[in-house]
């Protein structure tokens, strides 16, 4: 399986894009109203690099002929997930910022794997196609780390009702 078709890549590189500036700010600034102050370095830490991923992310596809992030509204959209974070434990919060932390490693990790070096070469303004791949692996450590600092606070949870 190969990202080989423009079309494609570009559905993939909006969901990417949605998921670092919808789901995941709304996820984690909801969760920062409303979780314990001792966690919230950690969330604004993870909010900070997931706005400079957004931008990179736009700054990366500006590169690359025929794919426009600012004027796509994507091929189905995307219902935004309801969140209930007022009555949650911190750790429950942390789980659900997790949840999707994993959602934009494994998107990242996809589009880095599966898109065709080709295509990307193909469609690339520039000297250095190799810049997408980098690009994308740099973010793809960034989540790791997202996903590394929220581990610790995550675990067995268990809810007295």
């Amino acid at each position: 399986m190969e990202i080989i078709e423009l079309d494609e890549l570009r559905e993939m590189l909006w969901r990417a894009n949605w998921i670092e500036s919808q789901l995941e700010l709304a996820v984690q600034w909801e969760a920062y109203a409303y979780i314990s102050e001792k966690y919230r370095d950690i969330i604004f830490k993870i909010t900070h690099e997931s706005q400079g991923h957004r931008i990179t992310l736009n700054r990366l596809c500006k590169k690359l002929d025929g794919i426009d992030l600012e004027n796509y509204t994507g091929i189905t959209k995307i219902k935004e997930p309801e969140l209930k974070f007022k009555h949650m434990t911190d750790q429950e919060m942390l789980s659900e910022i997790m949840k999707y932390e994993n959602l934009a490693l494994d998107i990242y990790k996809k589009l880095h794997f599966y898109s065709n070096r080709e295509l990307i070469k193909k469609i690339w303004r520039g000297e250095e196609p190799e810049e997408y791949f980098k690009t994308l692996q740099q973010i793809i450590k960034d989540e790791e780390r997202h996903i590394c600092w929220l581990k610790p606070f995550v675990g067995k949870i268990e809810r007295i009702m």
